[in-house]
């Protein structure tokens, strides 16, 4: 028993410990708060670095001109964060899809494939059922969905996310 089914029966929400990894209605939502859990703190540190990059006067001179917290939010950090947001929008939606790793050492795939991904999939492909040229041709195809993906997002994102203009 983990610490979490602990906490539950000792909080008196359940009677018995959760399956967490064994129940096929459990394990994607463990997998997935365990990446979240993962991928969180990586995260916070691209955008503190974001914030931390924000010139404090352009926040004085709007308070000073009158706006408001959620003005300043909307019209100056927001804006000027927007290249950090799309990067961990990018490797979000990149880890996402490769999260192998996590997927692989907490329940192989199973049970009964609930927590099977593409990655996972292609990884038994080509090592269980030992069909290289099928996992081969996975692994470009999930390469393409990728980039295609990521090319969407930029385009969603104003098509030059990160961009910097020049100033003369």
């Amino acid at each position: 028993m983990g610490l979490i089914n602990y906490l539950l029966i000792l909080a008196g929400v359940v009677d018995r410990g959760i399956p967490f990894l064994d129940s096929p209605d459990w394990a994607m939502p463990a997998v997935i708060v365990a990446a979240i859990w993962q991928i969180v703190g990586f995260f916070m540190v691209i955008l503190l670095a974001g914030l931390q990059s924000i010139p404090r006067e352009l926040h004085e001179a709007a308070a000073i001109d009158g706006a408001g917290a959620g003005r300043r939010f909307g019209r100056i950090t927001l804006p000027l964060l927007r290249p950090s947001i799309f990067l961990c929008l990018i490797i979000g939606i990149i880890n996402s899809f490769t999260s192998f790793d996590l997927v692989y050492v907490m329940t192989r795939g199973g049970p009964s494939y609930a927590t099977e991904l593409l990655i996972t999939y292609v990884y038994r492909a080509a090592f269980t059922l030992t069909r290289f040229d099928y996992a081969a041709a996975l692994t470009v195809v999930l390469f393409l969905f990728l980039l295609a993906l990521t090319w969407l997002a930029n385009r969603a994102a104003g098509g030059e996310a990160g961009a910097v203009e020049a100033v003369e």
